[in-house]
């Protein structure tokens, strides 16, 4: 019974052999490339800031909007005044990275930016507008970077004047970020 059991223990450990043997037998291996692109990094660069000019407070709320592009300055409602003097203008950006790729942009939200004189009195900025290379978004959007040299990121927002605001300089900062998609 042993010679046995031993005899039929060695013909499957030969027949287990004889198995892992046809398997390399019939094995085959492939290769692939392995490679990476390490892509520019994208930039922004302001190269003028936003500016609502001189504004002669008015007895109700005027909404000013900055223009993108233009930085035309326009009063949508209420009775202040916008002077001469300082006309404003638009934020402006040189954008650049790797040609042709997508770049997420986000922009301030809604009373993110609210200016402050210092003294207490504050206004707020809303409805950011942007425009990169003739495409004109209300919001954070995603465009794609142009060939060539950078480009420019065209940003205008709307300001808030409450009824008699008090006479000063109101600042803030705003931040603008760009990020490949």
């Amino acid at each position: 019974m042993k010679t046995r059991i031993l005899l039929t223990t060695a013909l499957a450990v030969v027949a287990l052999g004889a198995v892992g043997i046809s398997q390399h037998v019939n094995a085959a291996t492939e290769t692939a490339d392995v490679d990476a692109r390490i892509v520019v990094p994208v930039t922004i660069t302001k190269t003028s800031d936003l500016d609502f000019g001189d504004i002669a407070a008015g007895t109700g709320i005027t909404e000013v909007t900055i223009a993108p592009v233009t930085g035309a300055r326009t009063k949508d409602a209420g009775d202040a005044v916008l002077l001469a003097s300082d006309a404003g203008n638009d934020a402006t950006f040189d954008v650049d990275g790797e040609d042709g790729l997508t770049i997420a942009v986000d922009v301030p939200g809604n009373l993110d930016v609210v200016l402050d004189n210092g003294g207490g009195g504050t206004m707020a900025v809303e409805d950011f507008t942007w425009n990169f290379n003739a495409v004109t978004t209300t919001g954070d959007g995603t465009v794609a970077l142009p060939a060539g040299a950078a480009a420019e990121l065209s940003l205008g927002a709307t300001l808030i004047v409450g009824a008699n605001q008090a006479a000063g300089t109101y600042t803030d900062t705003l931040t603008i970020n760009v990020n490949y998609q």
